[in-house]
């Protein structure tokens, strides 16, 4: 099992300092990968819907900082050496797909192919509408727009026709290093679990139960005999919150207690098929995010 973290780039933690220092000391500490988290704008007034607390209203400072996800990958990529730069999970549709795919080329061919797409649909109405897409259109715009971006990555000459973009023949450089970037898709939702099995190179849910995970295995599993794809391509990646004690959260916390209960819950998941978890201490001060990964790294990697 593969272990990763979340930058520091969202609310107090979201300091240029703070990203370069944790993302040397993630690295050093044998962490695979940093992820960055996306939103671009929070509206003050948000429908409850949302599956990350346990009232359904979304409870991030309207105020707080989240630093653009693919500006985080350039400074923490740039900084370090060989882990990997991602995304969890770029909401597609808050940008032009053809923007996307040439910053991601491009800090792809910056790092020397360390960048991982996490990728969604996004479930905040009000920002993606604002953002200029139709909310109700946006699977088969995050089809599309998944599509035209392998081609722009894959093709010397690359051009595309679909239902939202049409692209004739154009140059696109610089190419990712291998000409593409794996892909893992968000959402625990049949069309975000058909997305993966259809277009994914694995699986990234968050806010999961044991149950929930056992769910969108299960149906992975039976997708990709469907499709006559191979399940064991897949790899799935699990955003967890966790903290070494009970702590009150408005979020839904999926690890909390002791290094050993920790442990037993990784145990869990290995077993299942999990082949990295994403963790997200929800400690405030920075000093206690760092400190929460030492010991991540020091006492509970090395014994899953």
């Amino acid at each position: 099992m593969k272990y990763a973290a979340l930058m520091p780039m969202m609310e107090e933690h979201a300091t240029a300092e703070n990203l370069i220092s944790f993302a040397k000391k993630a690295e050093t500490l044998g962490f695979h990968a940093l992820f960055a988290s996306d939103h671009v704008v929070i509206p003050y007034e948000i429908e409850p819907v949302y599956k990350g607390s346990a009232d359904g209203h979304f409870p991030f400072p309207k105020e707080g900082i989240i630093i653009d996800p693919i500006i985080a990958m350039s400074v923490v990529g740039i900084a370090t050496e060989c882990i990997t730069v991602a995304t969890a999970i770029l909401v597609l549709p808050h940008r032009n797909p053809l923007l996307v795919a040439k910053q991601l080329a491009s800090v792809d061919y910056l790092t020397g192919g360390r960048v991982i797409l996490g990728a969604g649909v996004g479930w905040m109405e009000e920002e993606i509408t604002m953002l200029g897409q139709p909310f109700a259109e946006r699977g088969a715009w995050c089809t599309e727009a998944i599509d035209l971006m392998r081609v722009m990555w894959a093709e010397e000459k690359a051009s595309f026709q679909g239902r939202y973009f049409q692209i004739p023949d154009v140059g696109f450089q610089p190419k990712p290093v291998n000409k593409r970037i794996p892909i893992l898709i968000g959402g625990t939702s049949k069309p975000a679990l058909r997305r993966v099995v259809k277009q994914g190179d694995g699986w990234l849910p968050s806010n999961s139960t044991f149950e929930m995970l056992e769910d969108g295995i299960a149906t992975l599993q039976k997708g990709c005999e469907q499709q006559g794809r191979d399940y064991g391509e897949l790899v799935i990646c699990l955003r967890a919150r966790m903290a070494f004690e009970a702590m009150d959260s408005k979020y839904k916390v999926m690890f909390v207690g002791s290094e050993e209960q920790i442990i037993d819950s990784l145990g869990r998941l290995k077993e299942m098929g999990i082949g990295m978890v994403l963790f997200e201490p929800i400690y405030k001060e920075y000093d206690q995010w760092v400190d929460a990964h030492e010991r991540i790294a020091g006492d509970i990697m090395a014994k899953v």
